[in-house]
C-alpha cells in the first residue's frame, strides 16, 4: 500500500475510534467499540460501531460544515477528506468507511 493512503487510513482510524470511545461510549471502559477491516488490492473498507445511540446525521452533512475553533466537531470532515467513500449506519452509531488505494489496478 502506498505511504500516503497508510497515513490517511491511519488518521480516519484514530479519529473515528476517539468518536466512538468519546461520544458513543461516553468514555466508559466497560463499553465496546467494534472495529471489521477488510481490504483488497482495490479498496480497504473498515467500520466502527459503538454502543451508544448514535446521534443527529444532519450534524454529519458535508454541505452544512463550518470551519470552527472549537476543540471538537473537526473528526467527521476530517475522516471525509481521507478517505474516498464514508456513511454512517445505526442512526450515526456506526461509520463505515472505505478508501481506494492509490497502487489499485
Amino acid at each position: 500500500m502506498d505511504e500516503g493512503d497508510q497515513i490517511d487510513i491511519l488518521v480516519a482510524l484514530q479519529e473515528a475510534l476517539a468518536n466512538a470511545a468519546l461520544h458513543g461510549c461516553k468514555d466508559d471502559p466497560l463499553k465496546k467499540i467494534f472495529c471489521a477491516v477488510t481490504a483488497d488490492p482495490v479498496q480497504i473498507v473498515i467500520s466502527i460501531r459503538d454502543s451508544g445511540r448514535g446521534f443527529n446525521l444532519e450534524r454529519a452533512d458535508p454541505k452544512k460544515f463550518e470551519t470552527t475553533r472549537l476543540s471538537h466537531g473537526r473528526g467527521i470532515p476530517l475522516i471525509r477528506g481521507l478517505m474516498t467513500e464514508v456513511s454512517f449506519a445505526r442512526h450515526g452509531a456506526e461509520i463505515i468507511m472505505s478508501k481506494r488505494l492509490a497502487t489499485a489496478p
